[in-house]
Formats: C-alpha cells, structure tokens, sequence
C-alpha cells in the first residue's frame, strides 16, 4: 500500500468539512463532493476506489484506534478487507491510501481536565493513482547516523513503541488495568497476571495466552498503572547516536549470553561505554531486557519493571527530563532478542564521534501537513 498525497488531500477535504458541521455522516458532503469528485480534485483515478469514515468520541487521539476501527467497525468490511483481505476480490486491488483526521471545530483535549472531543477519522483507497502535477509529495528523510548508528529492526521497532508509550501515557495506563475495557490482561491471583492474546511474538502468532509471574505481585502492576496515567504531557525521545552506539556495544557482548548484565566487555560499566562516544548528562540510565515479548509488551515489562524494587526503569521511561535514547537489539539464543537501551536527558557527544542524532526533514505544504502527521501515525499502528 502506497501512501498517495492526493488521497491524502482528498480526504482532508471530508474532515475539514465535517469539522465545521459535525452533523453529518454521509460520504456525500454537504458541499456536494463525493469520494471520485474529491479524489479527482488531486490526481487521477485508475480502477476502484473507496472510502470510510469512522466517527467517534475520544480523549485522545489514538493510531491503534484507528486500525481497530478498519479491523472491526467497518460495518460492511470493505476497508478491512482492502487492507487485509487475501481473496482474488482483495489481494493486490487496493494499492494506493490516503487518511485524515479531524476534531469538531473549538475542541481541544486537555490532559489535566480530561475533556472528550467528537472525532471523524477518514480513509480513503484506491487501485490506482496519479498526484497531479501541481501537488507537493510528502518528502520526509529520518537518518539515524548511519552504519552502527542505525538501529536495527527489533531496536527500532521498540523504539517506536517506547515513543508511542510516552505519547499516550492514558492509553497505555489501560492495558494493564483489568478493570478497563481495554486492558490486556486479566488476573486470578495476586502473583500473576495473564495477556489473552499473548505476550510474545510466537503467542500472538498461534494465537495463544501468555502470562507473568511475578514478584512483586498485581500490587505493583497497580502502580506501574497510576504511575503511567501520572506522566502527562511526555515529549518524544530523540535518537542519540553516541548513546545508540553505547547500547550497540553491550547488546553485541550479550548475543551469547545465558544471563543479562550491564557488565561488559572488559569487565566495562555503562558510564564507561558511554564516555567512549561522549558526556553523559544526569540522568544517564541503561535498561536490558530479553525475551521474545512483542514490542508492546517490552514496553510493559519495563513499566512493570517486576524485578527492581527502585523502579530504575519505570522512572526512567516516565521521566519528562529524560529527552534522548539509543536502542538496539540482537539475536540471543537464550532469550530470543536481547534489547539494550540506553536513555539520558543532556547526553553530549565527544568532538571526534562520527554519528548524529536523529534529523527529520519534512518538506510539506502547509496545506498537507496534517494528512502527514496522520500517514505516520496510522503506519506506525499497522506496524505494530
């Protein structure tokens, strides 16, 4: 599926409208646009094209509410369907998408005075596409440093899903409350807490439980959850190459490890692996991890943080001062993955190291920005 920017714009146009009228659910706009005249406004058709909008009431804007909407309250499938679907009717037709979102107009969430916001989210796809001449492509760069900088896939992947977390502190407070309605687990002792749709990659592929015994018992999973509803207003971690070569170091030393330490190569610190690409700042922290857990739930066995009674890892993922991470991950024979991250707030890097932090380079017309900001999230999701 290619992201086109005239679908893109096709869309916006149906969330703007309804952002000034929410009254209306018809996929005709009270302007009179329908999909084909809004698409045709962008580009050109080829084949089908279809389009589904989602309303709804939400404190906060959420990507993975929006693949749950595609998934499961596409009353007549035919999103779901295009996105997912493997019959000849599906598999290959729909290959290009764009999406938006909008609130109602005045509305705005406050995350101090939970306030809801009526909200549309629109798709729309198609076989295929053309921009015309006169639309700007979204040209987003992300480099990471390059070479050793460059996470790797389990590294990025979590990565993403600590930044995810941090974004959406309410939402992840949820998964591991059992009185919510979207939790992700349940518990029928205080010692043990249990994910119906798995925890590890190999559960949720054969579609089996998972659980987590634990040490410190639900009382501490109680508080991991007030202490991740407590953290509003996080700011996304930046990449740190020096910290991400850091991490590089001690996850390498680990691939054949049958146990994790932060003792490493040389009998090295992690204050040592970090001088050797720069200074650290005050709240350097280093958290490993090892299993085959999806990225969601190395994210909460980290919050959880079950084994450390001063919740060095909690805290450090909660922190607003905390504002730089380096993340990487290897093949352990062991625990499956072994992740390394490696976190700070005022880390600098020594004059002679090669690698940079992350730099976003965005060239967007105004008119796009905000179907930009939305590819990017409902990606992530469907990656998730």
């Amino acid at each position: 599926m290619t992201w086109s920017e005239g679908l893109a714009l096709a869309s916006q146009s149906y969330t703007a409208e309804w952002a000034l009228d929410s009254t209306f659910t018809s996929m005709t706009a009270p302007s009179g646009s329908t999909t084909t005249s809004r698409a045709r406004a962008n580009g050109t058709v080829t084949g089908a094209i279809t389009e589904s909008a989602y309303f709804y009431t939400t404190y906060a804007v959420d990507p993975i509410d929006m693949v749950r909407f595609i998934i499961a309250n596409d009353g007549t499938s035919v999103m779901k369907d295009a996105f997912f679907g493997v019959s000849a009717d599906y598999l290959d037709t729909y290959l290009y998408m764009g999406a938006s979102y909008a609130l109602t107009s005045g509305c705005s969430m406050d995350a101090t005075t939970p306030t809801a916001c009526a909200m549309v989210f629109d798709v729309v796809v198609a076989s295929g596409y053309t921009n015309n001449s006169d639309v700007a492509e979204c040209t987003t760069t992300v480099s990471y440093g390059g070479g050793d900088c460059d996470p790797d896939d389990a590294g990025l992947a979590l990565f993403e899903a600590i930044n995810s977390m941090r974004l959406a502190t309410a939402t992840w407070s949820n998964y591991i409350d059992v009185d919510h309605a979207d939790t992700l687990i349940t518990s029928s002792n205080s010692l043990a807490i249990t994910a119906p749709a798995g925890m590890t990659n190999a559960q949720v592929t054969a579609g089996e439980s998972g659980s987590m015994t634990l040490i410190r018992g639900t009382s501490n999973v109680t508080t991991a959850k007030d202490a991740i509803a407590a953290a509003t207003d996080l700011a996304e971690l930046e990449w740190e190459g020096g910290l991400a070569m850091a991490a590089f170091d001690q996850a390498t030393y680990l691939a054949s490890a049958t146990e994790l330490s932060s003792v490493g190569s040389g009998d090295s610190s992690f204050a040592d692996r970090v001088a050797v690409y720069g200074t650290a700042g005050n709240d350097s922290t280093e958290i490993l991890h090892g299993s085959d857990n999806t990225p969601t739930w190395v994210v909460l066995d980290m919050l959880i943080d079950d084994k450390d009674s001063t919740n060095v890892s909690r805290n450090a993922l909660l922190s607003s001062a905390v504002s730089q991470a380096g993340v990487m991950g290897t093949a352990n024979e062991t625990f499956t993955t072994v992740y390394v991250a490696a976190l700070d707030s005022s880390f600098a890097a020594s004059d002679s190291f090669a690698c940079v932090a992350v730099t976003v380079v965005t060239e967007v017309e105004a008119a796009t920005a905000l179907v930009a900001a939305t590819s990017a999230a409902f990606a992530a999701a469907l990656l998730m």
